[in-house]
């Protein structure tokens, strides 16, 4: 078999500004925009002179590369489109400032907080003929793209069944971030299940029908909210089960979890994003076939996790994408409405029914 190709391709760059600079903002800066040949940085936004001196401090940058407002920014800047990294209760008020502005917006899941703002908010970028794309990176690995290829072209016949498993210990190695994913609300669901989910949506091609989730916490956990949770999810035709965990005790999952797509007439199992979406040391994808096993070769030489999200956000800007997968918020509002009904199922204890 060929190996799976994520057909990425080299565009246009553009000018961003940025707003949202902690520790995952900066990561963004520092790590993948700074590396990266899609876009160059026009400037941070920020919302106090204190902010102002310990942006400058972190990355080195000039004080003229530092604005309040994003009105100030595009002014200051003349840049193309904003990349929104700050937590999901700033989310509304900065997509629809920088879409009135005229910039394109590239925004950190959740998007929104409430499917009712969502709506809002894409209805709003498609009235100013702007793109909104979210940050489901998870997309762009090969071997969740090869998944994809091989369930909805039937390779191995229909798709039966789908079983996702993520362990892992949110301290281990990383106490300070430990701690602050244990103070989020909902930060299995929010932070990880978002992202699965949306790979349910990618691979199987459709979008779920309903809901049941049970989510917890063990009795020593320091979680605010639930840490661990599973759920039941059904599609058209397909029923996924799904459990997560933020306090794996025992040997971890990548952050895509392990996944087994039940096929008529075979196993496919894949798994990916071992790190922080720096490597692709984690992504492989295995086909089953009674006792035989063979692993599918991927095409892992062009971009990849969010550094391919910053390609395709440019090539959609400028009318260039043909990738099936992208992440606009018209899709991911699908997304955001399954994430947010396991969260409900989960605080109810009733299964949860989605119009679709």
């Amino acid at each position: 078999m060929e190996p799976c190709d994520a057909g990425h391709r080299r565009i246009m760059s553009l000018r961003l500004l940025q707003v949202g600079l902690g520790s995952w903002g900066l990561d963004w800066a520092t790590r993948i925009i700074a590396r990266s040949e899609a876009v160059s940085q026009a400037g941070y936004i920020v919302r106090s002179p204190d902010r102002a001196g310990a942006t400058r401090a972190a990355l080195g940058c000039e004080a003229s590369a530092i604005f309040y407002s994003i009105d100030e920014a595009v002014r200051g800047t003349g840049a193309d489109a904003l990349l929104v990294t700050t937590g999901t209760g700033a989310h509304c008020e900065l997509i629809r400032e920088a879409l009135d502005a005229g910039l394109h917006v590239l925004v950190e899941k959740p998007f929104a907080p409430s499917v009712e703002d969502a709506r809002t908010l894409v209805e709003l970028a498609q009235a100013r003929d702007r793109v909104l794309m979210v940050n489901q990176n998870f997309r762009y690995f090969p071997a969740p793209r090869c998944a994809a290829e091989l369930v909805r072209s039937q390779v191995f016949g229909r798709l039966n069944g789908v079983s996702i498993d993520f362990r892992r210990s949110a301290a281990r190695g990383d106490a300070a971030r430990g701690d602050w994913i244990s103070r989020q609300p909902q930060p299995l669901l929010f932070d990880l299940g978002i992202h699965h989910f949306d790979l349910m949506r990618m691979i199987i091609g459709s979008d779920a029908a309903s809901v049941a989730c049970s989510a917890w916490k063990p009795a020593s956990s320091r979680f605010v909210d639930p840490s661990s949770a599973a759920a039941l999810i059904c599609f058209d035709g397909v029923t996924a089960s799904w459990a997560g965990s933020w306090e794996a005790p025992g040997t971890e999952t990548p952050y895509s979890g392990n996944w087994r797509l039940d096929c008529e007439g075979a196993e496919i199992r894949w798994t990916c994003r071992g790190d922080r979406d720096l490597t692709l040391d984690a992504d492989e994808v295995i086909i089953v076939e009674g006792d035989q096993r063979r692993t599918i070769p991927l095409d892992k030489s062009g971009a990849f996790g969010r550094s391919a999200v910053l390609e395709a956000f440019v090539a959609a800007i400028h009318g260039r994408s043909d990738d099936p997968y992208l992440p606009l918020a018209s899709d991911n509002l699908a997304s955001l409405e399954l994430t947010l009904a396991a969260v409900e199922a989960s605080r109810t204890h009733r299964t949860v029914v989605l119009a679709n």
